[in-house]
């Protein structure tokens, strides 16, 4: 995972998808950017 600067200098998690159809590799990447998502939100409140 890696962090970008956003708007005011803030760093905050990418999003990655691979545009795969394999299910599986698809479900992980669901899984990872949702807990980016959190993780992003979290970081936007304390800033």
């Amino acid at each position: 995972m890696e962090l970008t600067n956003i708007q005011g200098g803030g760093k905050y998690f990418e999003y990655t998808w691979s545009n795969t159809n394999n299910p599986l590799i698809y479900t992980a990447e669901a899984v990872g950017n949702g807990a980016k998502a959190v993780a992003n939100g979290v970081i936007l409140l304390f800033n």
